[in-house]
């Protein structure tokens, strides 16, 4: 199409030369006429040739075309035609050909495993966790140089997690993610059991369903030790699993709701520590200040990435990086005043305008006051919005802070002019659950 002549009857007659243009407008305008007449096919034609493109993915064909694409894929139990619901079948016909692509993999299996019971699932093939004899013309290695698939298990080196010792016991993932070498089980064939043999695939579903709180505050637990379920159950701590939006890899330990294992806890409170102590990427926080409703209340200039830097190296002041879905979507800091008859601290956030309203910056909050309070002894903790940014407000009452006065002039906004700010504080007996 030519640019700047959205309509079939302009972009016609630009292909013709100025001078046959200009005699036609001199004569009464019937080439005109006559193009009008051919350009409302040629919309017609235009509009159907993009259809037709468009009926090629199962992502964009129409609804009656969707049958068609079963019929071709030979999808024979194509679930009845509700669109008049809202409900589209083109994700069946979608899933369908992810499927033929990945054909007689494990990853496939896996994926109509978790689709059929909605449930995580992984798949093993067990003739890879045979012990062999390995060939010396055909010597299999790991990524780091080891045997794919030795014969004994080394006690003497373990990898930092603790090696694969921790995932053999069944109840840590239903014997799923045992990594170790096993002889063959010879039994009767008739019987067909045993699971360690060349032509054996099993497939384990995970139904444990796992929420995702943002606090959970310990309770002493019958027998000993804590507890943190919310009614005081004594119940294994699980992570989020990942969410696998492709059929590429099998799953592995974290995309699986398996307990916890000691040391990938301490991992991942290590992992977490170390991305709160120091943000890797100061332009993703840039980007994030550049959104209108964060820039308003921010600022920062023309370089963001400075005015980040710049706040990231502050003295006296600790900046943290917000986490969420494995990224880092904002960022909260605060600075104390040490003198003994004073003392306090005072904090500031901010989080992604994508993620706003959905609780972030209220739990990044409550949990660097709780941090506060209990790791630094803090009894006091400050907060100053503007009066005019009512959402903040909301967030901070929330978590349990309330309203001292009200700061006449104290902050120069963007457009050069003073604005108010509220003065809010939080006690440690006032933080809400």
């Amino acid at each position: 199409m030519t640019a700047g002549y959205p309509d079939a009857t302009e972009r016609v007659l630009a292909l013709l030369p100025a001078h046959v243009r200009n005699r036609d407008d001199a004569s009464g305008g019937l080439l005109r006429a006559l193009i009008e007449a051919v350009a409302a096919e040629l919309t017609v034609l235009e509009a159907d040739l993009d259809e037709l493109y468009d009926s090629w993915f199962a992502e964009t064909c129409p609804e009656w075309v969707v049958p068609y694409l079963a019929d071709l894929l030979g999808v024979a139990s194509l679930p009845p035609d509700v669109s008049d619901a809202g409900v589209s079948r083109r994700a069946f016909v979608a899933n369908t050909v992810a499927y033929r692509r990945r054909k007689g993999t494990p990853a496939a299996a896996e994926q109509v495993a978790r689709d059929a019971t909605g449930w995580p699932a992984r798949a093993v093939e067990y003739y890879r966790l045979l012990a062999a004899a390995t060939h010396t013309q055909h010597v299999r290695l790991t990524p780091d140089g080891r045997p794919d698939r030795p014969a004994t298990v080394s006690l003497r080196t373990l990898p930092a997690d603790g090696g694969p010792l921790e995932l053999i016991p069944r109840a840590a993932a239903q014997g799923a993610l045992d990594p170790v070498a096993h002889t063959a089980e010879v039994r009767r064939i008739a019987s067909g059991a045993g699971r360690y043999g060349i032509g054996n695939l099993g497939v384990f579903v995970f139904p444990d369903l796992v929420s995702e709180t943002g606090w959970a505050p310990p309770v002493a637990a019958e027998g000993g030790g804590w507890a943190v379920h919310p009614l005081g159950y004594a119940t294994p701590l699980y992570a989020p699993p990942a969410a696998e939006t492709t059929i590429e890899h099998l799953a592995a330990e974290a995309d699986l709701p398996v307990p916890l294992r000691p040391r990938r806890l301490l991992a991942l409170l290590a992992a977490a520590r170390a991305a709160a102590a120091k943000v890797s990427d100061p332009g993703s926080l840039a980007a994030i200040r550049a959104a209108p409703e964060v820039y308003r209340w921010w600022r920062g200039g023309e370089d963001l990435a400075a005015a980040v830097e710049e706040d990231l190296d502050e003295p006296g002041s600790r900046s943290l990086a917000i986490e969420h879905g494995g990224r880092v979507v904002g960022a909260i800091q605060w600075s104390a005043e040490e003198e003994p008859d004073y003392r306090h601290a005072s904090i500031d956030v901010y989080v992604d305008a994508a993620l706003h309203g959905r609780g972030l910056g209220t739990d990044a909050v409550r949990t660097l006051v709780r941090h506060l309070v209990a790791e630094h002894g803090h009894h006091r903790i400050t907060i100053d919005p503007a009066v005019d940014n009512p959402a903040a407000i909301r967030s901070y009452t929330k978590a349990g802070f309330r309203p001292v006065g009200v700061m006449r002039q104290s902050e120069r906004g963007p457009d050069g002019t003073w604005h108010d700010a509220l003065l809010m504080d939080l006690l440690a007996e006032d933080l809400a659950d």
